[in-house]
């Protein structure tokens, strides 16, 4: 079940399921789903309620608002589309890139030779290669680098190399942490005087050429 938020102007005062009333000279709204249940929250927010379809389907419908209750002056149509998608977590550090990968089960991948995955942000997750089997499913290897502290999303679209087809879609969590301290140095410098160390230092993270 989804639960979101829309902000719009002008809202009406009530509403139910998907018709909405005004009791002054307001305005009157209707969702074309009749599966999708709207109501009013703030003066210009109006809360959507519905259940998301599986990932990569989409959901589209109509808000409908009129300026009477005869349902005959338009004022305004939006168009609203949900789009199914898996969500994955992924903490690292920040500063750091790990590489991750992702599974797609056969059923997803049927009848696709080759997949293409495109990343929504490529400079926090970067798609490395891509591999199919008809038995196993397909198997793509990303890279994940995180800059900021906290958490931010990506989205990933697996498709069809040949057709073109949606085969998956994900949103990636990316939970960055602050660097953890393992070493600590105590240096003694002389006022207003440049002196050279050497530090010995190991990245423990380091990959494999």
């Amino acid at each position: 079940t989804l639960r979101a938020a829309a902000g719009l102007a002008d809202l009406p005062t009530s509403l139910v399921g998907g018709f909405a009333e005004d009791r002054g000279p307001g305005r009157f709204a209707l969702c074309t789903d009749r599966e999708v249940h709207i109501q009013r929250r703030e003066e210009d927010e109006l809360a959507l309620r519905l259940l998301t379809p599986p990932s990569p389907q989409v959901r589209s419908f109509f808000v409908v608002f009129y300026s009477d209750p005869h349902f005959s002056r338009v004022t305004a149509v939006q168009l609203v589309e949900v789009m199914g998608m898996r969500s994955e977590t992924i903490r690292v550090a920040v500063g750091q890139s790990v590489d991750r990968t992702i599974c797609l089960p056969p059923a997803e991948v049927k009848g696709a030779t080759a997949v293409s995955m495109f990343s929504s942000h490529p400079e926090a997750i970067d798609v490395q290669k891509t591999e199919v089997d008809p038995e196993f499913g397909a198997k793509i290897t990303i890279t994940v680098t995180a800059m900021q502290v906290g958490k931010s999303t990506c989205r990933l679209h697996a498709v069809d190399a040949s057709t073109r087809r949606k085969l998956a879609a994900l949103l990636m969590v990316i939970a960055a942490d602050l660097p953890e301290v393992k070493l600590a140095h105590d240096i003694s410098l002389p006022v207003l005087t440049a002196t050279r160390k050497n530090l010995s230092y190991k990245n423990e993270s380091a990959r494999p050429m």
